[in-house]
């Protein structure tokens, strides 16, 4: 883990100190409590959200690269795998897909193994807009109000804040005394490519991989509304929605930081400050999502290693 890195993971952890600091713990706690042996079906039902991502990266291969995967259920290992890496190690989502690149097996050319990478991430970006924008539509109604955001939770949102302004700054920096190289422009040469080639020629294959994702971003809805059932909060279909589509917007605003410490919480907990809800039931949402993004990632990383040793 490089200096920057290690500086983001102590800034993620000092918003998550700011925000539980100033939390009335005695309410959190009786929130987990009621949460009990629902954990096991909150764990359970992601392998669900599992299974459409794969659909929609299965249905993201050209047919010329369909013989790169042996079988779906390997290439939903890959896909665990991959986001174990992606959550736990540092580079955020760049390890995820390398790693993912170099489990399909060096046996296959590297742009086949790389270009449904590229076309799934594409597809999965167009499902997210997509069920963004529906989701505005559906809550078009709802109050949402950041008054009630006090001085903890603020000082958390805050620190976040400055700390990716720092790191946008340091990245554009970056980018503008290395400029462009050659190997980036043939990279972004095969990425165009293999992009037109897919939305051209099978557009059929395009709008199957943008339904599958769309369909693992409205099951990370149910799981919301389930996670605020266990926790005695009863939620509308629609705000079940709108807390996981900000979600999934906070996590790819904060991708950088590892195993989003302190993201998660503070995130989750302006959320449902800003929908009206409780901040102890958010802080409890925040931590309990946390603890079965961890267990998922920690299997995750166990099946990237197992690859690795099967590939030596």
């Amino acid at each position: 883990m490089s200096k920057t890195e290690k500086i983001i993971l102590a800034v993620g952890l000092a918003a998550f100190g700011l925000v539980a600091f100033n939390m009335p713990w005695s309410s959190v706690e009786l929130a987990f409590r009621s949460v009990g042996f629902g954990f096991i079906l909150i764990f359970a039902q992601e392998m669900v959200a599992h299974l459409f991502n794969t659909l929609g990266w299965w249905t993201a291969f050209l047919p010329e690269h369909r013989g790169v995967v042996p079988s779906f259920w390997r290439l939903l290992r890959l896909r665990i795998a991959g986001d174990g890496v992606h959550y736990l190690m540092p580079s955020a989502v760049v390890a995820g897909e390398v790693a993912k690149a170099s489990m399909i097996g060096k046996a296959h050319p590297m742009s086949s193994r790389v270009s449904s990478l590229v076309v799934s991430k594409l597809t999965q970006l167009v499902a997210f807009v997509l069920v963004f924008i529906v989701s505005l539509l559906l809550i078009f109604g709802e109050k949402v109000s950041f008054e009630a955001i006090d001085g903890g939770l603020g000082a958390g949102i805050a620190l976040l804040s400055l700390m990716l302004l720092v790191v946008v700054v340091i990245e554009l920096r970056r980018r503008w005394l290395k400029g462009s190289s050659v190997n980036s422009e043939s990279v972004a040469s095969m990425i165009n490519q293999d992009a037109r080639k897919f939305f051209g020629n099978h557009p059929g294959r395009f709008a199957a991989s943008v339904f599958f994702f769309a369909l693992a971003y409205l099951w990370g809805a149910f799981e919301a509304y389930w996670i605020a059932h266990f926790l005695g909060l009863p939620i509308t279909v629609e705000i079940a929605l709108m807390i996981e589509i900000l979600s999934t917007t906070v996590d790819g605003i904060f991708f950088m930081v590892p195993a989003k410490a302190g993201t998660q919480e503070v995130g989750k907990t302006a959320i449902f400050v800003a929908l009206g809800l409780p901040k102890t039931a958010g802080f409890a949402f925040g931590l309990i999502r946390h603890a079965r993004e961890i267990l998922w990632a920690i299997a995750g990383l166990g099946l990237f290693y197992r690859e690795k040793r099967r590939a030596a």
